[in-house]
């Protein structure tokens, strides 16, 4: 008896359920993993302020009880956690200011950074690898692999600060971090399929070189692609927070930079479990895309 195969959109809704249930699932542990490494990390509790010789007995013992958040990891979970359920997220104890606030000031931000540097890496990568591909230009081959590798060399810290003396978007500088990944892959991508039997019999039979390179080679790496990309929002994300303390721009990775410095143990908390959710969601969103373009096979 022949088992029949699901239907695509029977397919669509198992894959984005079961992305979804990923995605709030590590969500949660991503949370509780990011607070147990800062609660139990070298010097928690411990703030400069109480090395000021000129501060009294008094004033230092109020400065260690207004940093005794998250003394007792376990209640500061259940309280977190209790929280969220009525929509906080918990107090920041180095800014001062409720978490949700400090999010909601600061993710337009970090979202249009990463979104227009990420624009500007998919254009730059895809039109270049493209070209090397069709082998139009041996020269411009070579200099894209150059600016590849030279982009992968450059400490991320050190594009945030060009960006600053350029007096350009910091966007530039997250195009440069992923740009590399991108070119690379995709000219990688493109080269083995040039070797497949469809490419060189439509070789063979005279197809024009535009579409060699667009139906043949380029759509069937379609998938490859998708998950690449789901991959490099991780790193651009990344890239935002040495690039955003460099350029004192007001977002995400500036923030986290102060919440791991201060160890700020609530705002730790929420960036975690916002990275997670990203990270998570631009997988999903391609898993869920490859599986609406391609059917069963995009689910193998």
């Amino acid at each position: 008896m022949r088992i029949q195969a699901p239907s695509r959109s029977r397919l669509l809704r198992i894959v984005v359920i079961r992305q979804c249930a990923k995605v709030v699932l590590a969500v949660f542990l991503g949370g509780i993993a990011g607070a147990a490494l800062a609660r139990y990390s070298a010097g928690f509790g411990i703030d400069e302020r109480e090395m000021d010789a000129r501060r009294s007995s008094a004033s230092i013992e109020t400065i260690r009880h207004s940093r005794s958040e998250g003394a007792d990891f376990a209640v500061f979970c259940f309280g977190f956690l209790r929280g969220m359920a009525h929509g906080e997220l918990g107090y920041s104890t180095t800014l001062n200011r409720p978490v949700a606030d400090l999010i909601r000031e600061r993710i337009a931000v970090t979202v249009a950074e990463i979104c227009e540097g990420l624009a500007l890496a998919i254009v730059a990568s895809s039109v270049l690898a493209g070209l090397t591909a069709m082998r139009i230009s041996r020269v411009l081959g070579a200099v894209s692999e150059l600016v590849a590798s030279v982009s992968l060399c450059v400490p991320v810290a050190i594009l945030g600060y060009l960006c600053l003396l350029l007096r350009v978007a910091p966007f530039w500088a997250v195009a440069a971090c992923t740009f590399p990944h991108l070119f690379r892959y995709t000219a990688n991508l493109l080269d083995l399929a040039d070797r497949k039997n469809h490419v060189i019999a439509a070789r063979a039979r005279g197809v024009s070189r535009f579409r060699l390179h667009t139906m043949h080679r380029l759509l069937p790496c379609v998938p490859e692609l998708l998950a690449t990309l789901s991959l490099v929002v991780s790193i651009a994300f990344g890239s935002t927070i040495p690039i955003e303390f460099a350029t004192e721009t007001p977002g995400l990775g500036q923030l986290a930079w102060q919440a791991a410095s201060s160890r700020d143990l609530a705002l730790l908390c929420v960036l975690t479990m916002f990275t997670a959710a990203l990270v998570l969601s631009a997988s999903g969103v391609a898993e869920v895309s490859r599986v609406w373009y391609f059917g069963e096979r995009g689910a193998e």
